[in-house]
């Protein structure tokens, strides 16, 4: 091992990555709850109303909205997981569909480099999928910011969402 010391990495998302509770502690990925308004009340999504009642609830003429995690609860995690980790990596919904990515990255600057928030451009199970190859990543022994750089500079996935009606 040559005395190297690998630091313990904690990745989290958020539900954007359409990962179930169940299949995040598989992954040993954490995942940030998004709060949808629905009829103008608000929920967390897989806690407080599941895929299947929010389809009926669409289907039944409901308006939604997402927003972004709450700040609070983003920054309670991160700090949660510091105390049992060295680093954290955070991926949020894509840049390009939600501003979450830059409330993340400034919140991160208090960190002094320990909180690294990468904007992947993902959405969805794409998403997953790149939490599970930085998790690999991570297994291998690169860096958080080293993994910022890659996904950053070389991920590309392109992605076709087709709704049943």
């Amino acid at each position: 091992k040559g005395g190297s010391y690998m630091k313990k990495i904690a990745i989290i998302t958020d539900s954007s990555a359409d990962i179930t509770e169940e299949l995040a502690q598989q992954l040993g990925i954490y995942v940030l709850r998004l709060p949808l308004v629905i009829d103008g009340k608000q929920y967390l999504e897989e806690i407080d109303i599941s895929a299947e009642e929010f389809m009926d609830k669409m289907r039944n003429g409901s308006i939604a909205k997402t927003s972004s995690p709450l700040f609070g609860t983003m920054i309670s995690l991160w700090e949660e997981l510091l105390e049992s980790h060295d680093e954290v990596i955070y991926i949020p919904i894509s840049s390009g569909l939600s501003g979450t990515y830059n409330t993340a990255y400034a919140a991160s600057l208090q960190y002094e480099g320990k909180v690294v928030v990468i904007n992947a451009k993902f959405v969805c199970h794409p998403l997953t999928k790149l939490c599970v190859e930085i998790k690999n990543m991570v297994n291998k022994g690169y860096s958080a910011v080293g993994i910022k750089d890659i996904v950053e500079t070389q991920a590309e996935m392109w992605a076709c969402l087709m709704p049943d009606n």
